[in-house]
């Protein structure tokens, strides 16, 4: 018996290309259920899905309601951004596609310039109090924890700001550490109001601007709108060694120890080297988690990595807490 088969050339059109001409209009696309829709976007761009929103209410609700995509956009555009922060941006801003739009919107404003969205700084901030997020002040389950004698403030933290202030550093530079600086205390106040804080500025000397103090006193935010910067040549080892003093001193408070290190990082290698024995110094000491911030036009971002990465790998294992980490706070776009 012989058997007689279709030519399977002799239709040039491709599977796809056929059910597309079954798919060709608006109302029979949305004949399918979805989920089907939603596999269908899996390889769009975010131009084409912002485009499919104007389409009609039900792709609108889609394509926002799309997790997966939207997450792979962001991971993919910023892949060099911290996962761990981008994560719990995505929280602050509502959804990944929220914190799409927000960072794409914040860097065309910041150009060329990279500087963190509001949601991202919101995240380190949470990351660097480490445990999450307690409950706020004034809210109805910290009064109903208050009226039960149950503190709802689970971490308290001491905290030391180094503040990169030698000539290196511009204006603009400068204003951006003060800023965040102010947003992290300002935070801790509201937050966890038992912690404390210390403010450093530093150049080829570091210098207290202000003493380890209660966050609540506000004397550590003062200090901050006050400070000017006192130039010089950088040394970005004795700031960590002054503030690891300043940490283990017989009157330093107890909880969660952090030390920020706001700088661009520029710098020989032999002090580099000497900065990461600090940073290590710190966290073996008195269990100190070391987060770096580059700021400037050429930043050192291997250097200060290396620098956070000494104390992570001692603190992740020994706490849950994140541990030290780089941040990009303000940076030229190479």
């Amino acid at each position: 018996m012989e058997f007689v088969m279709d030519d399977v050339n002799s239709n040039p059109l491709s599977p796809c290309e056929l059910m597309d001409q079954d798919l060709d209009d608006d109302e029979t696309l949305l004949l399918l259920p979805d989920e089907l829709i939603g596999c269908c976007l899996q390889n769009l761009e975010a131009e084409d899905l912002v485009r499919l929103e104007l389409v009609s209410r039900r792709l609108r609700s889609v394509v926002s309601s799309d997790y997966s995509r939207w997450r792979e956009l962001c991971m993919s555009r910023w892949k060099s951004n911290s996962p761990q922060v981008l994560e719990l941006a995505a929280e602050f801003a509502g959804g990944w596609k929220r914190l799409y739009s927000e960072k794409h919107v914040s860097e065309k404003e910041t150009a060329p310039w990279l500087v963190p969205c509001i949601s991202e700084v919101s995240a380190i901030v949470e990351l660097i109090k480490g445990e999450g997020p307690p409950t706020p002040t004034g809210s109805p389950v910290s009064i109903l924890l208050d009226a039960m004698g149950t503190s709802h403030f689970t971490n308290v933290l001491s905290v030391v700001i180094l503040v990169d202030g030698s000539s290196s550093v511009t204006e603009d530079d400068f204003s951006a550490m003060r800023q965040f600086g102010k947003t992290l205390m300002g935070s801790l106040r509201s937050t966890y109001p038992g912690s404390h804080a210390a403010l450093v500025q530093f150049n080829q000397y570091p210098r207290v601007e202000s003493p380890l103090s209660p966050i609540a006193s506000g004397e550590s935010i003062a200090a901050l709108d006050k400070m000017e910067q006192i130039m010089g040549s950088t040394d970005i080892a004795a700031p960590i060694r002054l503030a690891r003093e300043l940490l283990t001193s017989s009157n330093a408070p107890g909880g969660d120890k952090v030390i920020l290190l706001l700088t661009d990082g520029q710098t020989h290698n032999e002090e580099l080297a000497m900065t990461e024995r600090e940073a290590r110094g710190a966290a073996e000491e008195c269990g100190a988690r070391v987060f770096t911030f580059g700021v400037g036009r050429d930043v050192d971002e291997a250097g200060l990595e290396r620098v956070a990465a000494g104390s992570r790998r001692f603190v992740e294992g020994k706490r849950k807490n994140f541990g030290g980490c780089y941040f990009t706070l303000r940076r030229l776009k190479k």
